[in-house]
């Protein structure tokens, strides 16, 4: 077959550029050409200094095997994605209330299941997740640095607000009110509805609480004549009493044994005696019998 020369089509789309002679070589296929576009009508093909793209059409999906997606119609807000290695899929948009979430191909989700969440900046961000020590507990954590929440009352910028703050510093954990600008100081209280409010300290959280303020508003041990208000060397300056002050009563002369850490100005009613024995001086001693 004699050489033969082919005069392509320059599409409507394509301005400013002329048509080419294409000399095509039995068994060899179109040659090089310097033009810059080439479009040939009769093969639907697009020659772009020598780069073949097929099914050059408007009508026709380019897959994408040639550079296309091989979707052929879109609406606003879709997603493309890579379904398998040579497949592109199309996912719409997600309505109202969901969140895009899937690990092997992307799909919108009500309920998404988080591992954990990354806020902040790198290389360190705060993390937040499930803590792997302790079920049903919400983890916040940066590696060793002390963590902190604050819950905002008002806000008008950084050096203006009122919160309260819960946090951890390297020795101590607090609850407290902050505040800056012309923000306020708020009363930061422990409040239920109509249960108790307990206080304790120990490492171990079985053990039961030290104070109990209960429903009545009476600030009671948590087990009778456990606990002490104040100490030897830490005392309490003043105590004032409203009713009256109910103390401790034995039948017959009290002794140290009877008593937590004996201290001078300790007292105890004799029921037998009638008597107020008060400790002096590391000693028991009565007043006259009472009538």
């Amino acid at each position: 077959m004699a050489d033969v020369n082919i005069t392509p089509v320059i599409p409507p789309f394509l301005t400013g550029f002329t048509a080419r002679s294409i000399p095509f070589a039995t068994g060899t296929g179109l040659a090089e050409d310097n033009t810059n576009f080439v479009y040939d009508d009769v093969n639907d093909q697009l020659f772009v200094r020598n780069l073949l793209v097929t099914s050059f059409s408007t009508g026709i999906a380019i897959t994408p095997g040639n550079g296309g997606t091989g979707i052929t119609s879109y609406a606003t807000g879709d997603l493309i994605y890579a379904s398998s290695a040579n497949v592109l899929t199309r996912l719409p948009v997600g309505i109202t209330g969901t969140v895009l979430a899937g690990a092997a191909i992307p799909t919108w989700s009500g309920n998404p299941l988080l591992t954990q969440l990354r806020i902040g900046d790198p290389p360190n961000p705060i993390i937040v997740r499930q803590d792997e020590a302790s079920a049903f507990t919400l983890a916040i954590r940066n590696g060793l640095n002390p963590m902190g929440l604050t819950l905002t009352n008002t806000f008008t910028d950084a050096s203006n607000y009122e919160r309260v703050f819960v946090g951890a510093f390297s020795s101590s954990y607090v609850l407290r009110s902050q505040v800056a600008g012309t923000g306020q100081h708020r009363p930061v209280g422990f409040l239920t509805g109509a249960g108790n409010v307990s206080l304790g300290a120990s490492p171990d959280t079985s053990v039961p609480w030290s104070w109990t303020v209960n429903g009545n508003g009476h600030l009671i041990p948590q087990n009778n004549g456990t606990w002490d208000i104040g100490d030897p060397t830490h005392r309490v300056r003043n105590v004032f009493v409203g009713g009256a002050v109910a103390h401790r009563t034995k039948a017959g002369t009290p002794t140290d044994a009877d008593v937590t850490t004996p201290t001078d100005g300790m007292m105890i009613i004799d029921t037998t005696a009638s008597k107020i024995w008060c400790r002096i001086a590391g000693t028991w001693k009565a007043t006259v019998a009472l009538t």
